[in-house]
């Protein structure tokens, strides 16, 4: 709560970034890609998308704001128990907990006056109407992110809402698994795997490499030509693009080679195709990198 209540000006990254450093969410992380199957550094804005999880902090807004104001009726009454003097003293004292709660109830319930001691006012907030207005704001900040994130290219493909995805429910985890890969970008294609290192920054470093030829100085020089463009081994090469897995293209059914060749790679995850594009996608992997 405190993370949400410092950071709700700052820009979307920034935003996104101070809320998964939260230790709470951090954890929530962590256990939501170590079920997916995708490595710790994956990115974030898709965990939460393809899950259709906010962070649990806002999941648990409206029972702390429940709380808070029990805490307050309490007080109000002049109660004697000693939850209220406890109370008192966290008030005293501004702890964080009050204090951001304070701050978050007035800024997504500003007709609510959350508390105010010795005093007359004590209109109660509204803790669903709150929790649901968070997560609202999660979900702009999220789309704002996930947009002009230059690392998202193919996710944005695919994915414009923040929602539960139909993959998830697969009963074969290793082929959901696969899915979760290529759509987080939590994979070794080469537009990934050469992103990093001194020598990889370059785009002409990512080429497929059974397109290109192995001399990778020369292709930078012809790269740098008006007329050549570099034929970079990312998403939508590795499935709708490369030659070396037309065979697996041309097995599939009717209606999902025709989405392939004309690259609806959004339609492809609909649950209508999802079973066949996962067992199109984890031989896809299979053939490239020889997983079990």
């Amino acid at each position: 709560m405190k993370c949400l209540a410092d950071n709700t000006k700052k820009a979307d990254k920034e935003i996104l970034s101070a809320i998964a450093q939260d230790p709470m969410e951090n954890l929530h992380l962590s256990l939501l890609k170590w079920t997916l199957g995708v490595r710790k550094r994956t990115a974030n804005i898709p965990i939460w998308g393809d899950t259709g999880r906010c962070p649990i902090g806002m999941e648990m807004t409206k029972l702390l704001v429940d709380f808070l104001n029990r805490l307050v009726l309490l007080d109000t009454a002049d109660s004697p128990q000693i939850v209220r003097h406890a109370f008192i003293e966290q008030f005293n004292l501004g702890l964080d907990w009050y204090t951001s709660t304070k701050i978050l109830c007035g800024k997504f319930d500003p007709n609510a006056f959350t508390h105010q001691r010795n005093g007359t006012n004590h209109l109660k907030p509204n803790s669903l109407l709150i929790k649901n207005r968070i997560k609202e704001w999660f979900k702009t900040k999220w789309n704002s992110a996930r947009r002009t994130s230059s690392k998202l290219t193919f996710y944005n493909l695919i994915k414009d809402e923040l929602c539960y995805e139909p993959y998830l429910q697969l009963r074969d985890h290793k082929k959901a698994k696969t899915l979760a890969w290529l759509r987080t970008s939590s994979h070794r294609l080469n537009v990934e795997t050469r992103r990093y290192g001194t020598r990889n920054t370059s785009i002409h470093r990512r080429v497929c490499d059974f397109c290109s030829s192995d001399d990778k100085d020369t292709l930078e020089l012809l790269f740098n030509l008006p007329t050549t463009q570099p034929i970079i081994e990312n998403e939508e090469h590795f499935l709708a693009d490369c030659p070396k897995y037309q065979q697996l293209r041309n097995d599939r059914g009717m209606e999902l080679r025709e989405l392939l060749r004309v690259k609806n790679f959004r339609e492809i995850f609909d649950e209508r195709y999802i079973l066949e594009t996962s067992n199109f996608v984890y031989k896809l992997f299979k053939m490239r990198f020889d997983i079990t």
